[in-house]
């Protein structure tokens, strides 16, 4: 017996149960779910080859109803010739293309190289790609909807076509008004061809708010006058976008002077977000004064920050010892710094949000108090309301002493979101933590193995040993109550065998069941392992409640 369709909100209710995958398999149950799996496939174009599947994709991109769809564009030509390509001289009796179609593009790629002369000259008889990417720039003129684009060259030579390209995205009449976000991963040589191209078109991108750079390593040593290039066009190109700009991430895994480059970037008007993922050590900070001064005279603005010293990308240059004593504001002798050269010499009163991590999990073993790692966080950042620590396993001894950092906070609001990883999970941290941050909102624990008092430790099975001493932690938490305990979202997750860790509902459970109101447990999985698990339906957190942990979907138990 036919029925009516159910309502749109329904149907988004039942695909929570469902893992993403299934989404295009139900495209021809009904118009809702047909128009929500097109949104789905057609989200992102990635332009990557320059085959006949490519030049498919930007056919389908000339109707309407497919390129309103599309909101992120993904750029990283593999069809581009590497720098040390050889000409191969029987190109043109290799390919299979008729005379007249070699002659046009031999005509096109002759005007492309007089139209742009600072261009990195392809040494090739024209250029094959020049076809698709042509159709790429007229198709891509009719997404009106495309908000953020990634940019990925590396070793790869730049045609004439290819920057005819690029630059066809940032005009006025394709999607440059639209662009909200831009993501470059390039090498030191490319920034300044890449970023000029912006600067000189920056009236058509009056919506860029977010910056993402990657600064990658090359096969090919870059000079010192090349570096130099680079940190100018970077400066220039955040002066041209300095009222625009509401997030700037930077990231770099070449050696350089990553101080003296923070030196040279101006003020943003209105920066709220910053992150740093890169390399912190004596190479590339053999001062950390600018890095310093670059933060502070963002502390208006900036209700974000987060530190990671480590690359996107694994490489031999690592970060050391520089790091953690910019942090805590000591020098190698364990003396204070120089005042206004490290990170406890900054006050960020509008700071909200502080996703610091350290120096890499393996020095995480080290039960130092947590003092010799953090500033003094109620000085640097009063009305600090999110914390999230990484690549270190607290002791309970850290952790107490931590808790008291944040209770003793004078004024300001209190603490409302945390996450940290322990070695042991024991009752007596949940009795601190009701009692010390009673405003606590959001609370993501990752643990080693179980314990009964905070005296317990874990030794170096603790993954294996954890189920000892489950049922005994189990058992004193139940015993417990926190009745005027605020905390509305709990993650309490452990080492699985896929290297990363599970949420432990069971667990969760016992804890929800300590307080008097209604819990979001956390039981989103970030690894491949959500391919196999059953799902569960998911309710979205509000930003108030669980901010900037990170997380994506969360599920209600």
């Amino acid at each position: 017996m036919p029925m009516a369709d159910l309502p749109v909100e329904l149907w988004l209710e039942i695909l929570t149960y469902l893992p993403r995958s299934a989404l295009q398999k139900l495209i021809g149950v009904n118009r809702t779910l047909f128009e929500l799996a097109l949104n789905d496939m057609y989200e992102e174009v990635r332009l990557i080859s320059d085959d006949k599947d490519m030049e498919k994709t930007f056919n389908q991109l000339k109707h309407f109803n497919i390129s309103k769809r599309v909101r992120h564009l993904f750029i990283r030509p593999s069809f581009l010739p590497g720098l040390d390509d050889e000409p191969d001289e029987n190109l043109l009796r290799t390919l299979p293309v008729k005379l007249s179609e070699t002659k046009a593009n031999l005509t096109n790629w002759i005007k492309r190289a007089v139209s742009h002369p600072d261009a990195i000259k392809y040494s090739g008889p024209y250029d094959p790609s020049a076809g698709v990417l042509e159709m790429a720039s007229k198709s891509i003129k009719s997404c009106p909807n495309i908000r953020e684009i990634s940019l990925v060259l590396h070793d790869h030579t730049l045609t004439p076509s290819f920057l005819s390209f690029l630059n066809s995205l940032w005009s006025s009449d394709s999607i440059g008004p639209c662009l909200q976000m831009l993501s470059i991963d390039t090498t030191v040589v490319k920034l300044p061809l890449l970023l000029r191209a912006l600067i000189k078109r920056s009236v058509s991108l009056p919506n860029l708010a977010t910056f993402d750079i990657n600064i990658s390593v090359s096969r090919f040593q870059h000079s010192a006058h090349e570096w130099a290039a680079a940190v100018a066009a970077l400066s220039q190109f955040l002066a041209t976008f300095t009222k625009s700009i509401t997030a700037f991430t930077f990231s770099c895994l070449v050696r350089g002077d990553i101080d003296a480059l923070f030196g040279a970037l101006p003020r943003l008007a209105n920066l709220a977000t910053f992150e740093f993922t890169s390399v912190f050590n004596a190479t590339c900070f053999r001062k950390s004064e600018h890095f310093t001064h670059f933060i502070a005279k963002h502390a208006s603005t900036l209700s974000k920050l987060v530190l990671k010293p480590r690359a996107r990308s694994v490489g031999y240059n690592i970060s050391d010892h520089t790091y953690s004593e910019w942090v805590r504001g000591t020098n190698g002798a364990g003396t204070a710094a120089k005042v206004g050269q490290t990170m406890a010499d900054l006050v960020l009163p509008s700071l909200r949000s502080l996703d610091i991590g350290f120096r890499d999990a393996w020095n995480s073993q080290r039960e130092e108090n947590i003092r010799t790692f953090l500033p003094d966080l109620p000085r640097v950042a009063q009305n600090l309301t999110s914390l999230v620590l990484t690549d270190i396993t607290l002791s309970p001894e850290c952790i107490f002493t931590l808790i008291d950092m944040l209770a003793t906070r004078e004024g300001g609001p209190s603490i409302e979101s945390l996450a940290f990883a322990c070695h042991i999970l024991f009752p007596e941290l949940f009795d601190r933590l009701a009692q010390d941050l009673p405003r606590l909102k959001g609370l993501t624990i990752d643990y080693r193995a179980y314990g009964l008092c905070a005296s317990d430790k874990a030794d170096g099975m603790a993954w294996y040993n954890a189920e000892q001493y489950k049922a005994p932690f189990m058992a004193a938490m139940q015993a417990r109550r926190y009745p005027r305990w605020g905390l509305r979202y709990l993650r309490l997750s452990a080492p699985y065998s896929c290297g990363t860790t599970h949420p432990n509902a069971v667990v969760m459970k016992i804890v929800a069941e300590t307080l008097s109101a209604d819990i979001i447990l956390g039981r989103e999985l970030s690894c491949q392992c959500k391919e196999y698990i059953n799902y569960q339906p998911t309710t979205p957190v509000p930003p108030d409640l669980h901010p900037d942990l990170g997380y994506g979907l969360f599920f209600r138990d």
